[in-house]
């Protein structure tokens, strides 16, 4: 990791540690990415907002949901109400699941500028998602070297809220 980081807006190149531009004032996801350190990159589910239960789309044979509706299985706390038998159930993608640090990083962020989460308030819910797949997508990209599939968070008319067929 550098000690900079660039403005996706302005081009300003500041130190990685501030949160805004110093130029523009603007905050990007790569800022983000550029300010974890390296015991950010374990995922620590405690301090998410459930964000890939949430953003991400599930196409597995036993459950399908689409990007931007939670999980079924997501609770009012950010927790999972089958954690103890998500193998039993088939749901083995879920233990193996990794986001590099981005779901506390994400959510650590919008606590300190904004007091509520998406669950709260629906104003913050887009902007939430869509920097949760930013992020997530250029750690998994960098540490990969191919692309993740995240889902598209644009649904149709209607769909909001369900799981996908």
């Amino acid at each position: 990791m550098s000690d900079t980081a660039t403005c996706e807006y302005c081009s300003e190149i500041f130190e990685a540690a501030r949160e805004f531009c110093p130029k523009c004032g603007k905050q990007l996801p790569q800022e983000i990415k550029a300010t974890l350190v390296i015991e950010q990159f374990a995922p620590d589910c405690s301090k998410c907002h459930g964000l890939c239960c949430k953003a991400l789309a599930f196409d597995w044979p036993h459950y399908k949901k689409n990007a931007g509706v939670p999980c079924k299985h997501l609770t009012d706390d950010f927790t999972c109400d089958n954690w103890g038998q998500l193998e039993a159930d088939g749901f083995v993608e879920c233990r193996s699941y990794d986001c590099y640090g981005a779901g506390q990083t994400v959510s650590k962020l919008l606590e300190e500028q904004h007091p509520n989460t998406w669950r709260t308030d629906e104003r913050i819910q887009e902007a939430e998602m869509v920097i949760f797949q930013k992020v997530y997508t250029e750690l998994f990209e960098d540490i990969n070297k191919k692309s993740p599939r995240v889902g598209n968070l644009e649904t149709a008319p209607g769909d909001e809220g369900k799981d996908a067929p």
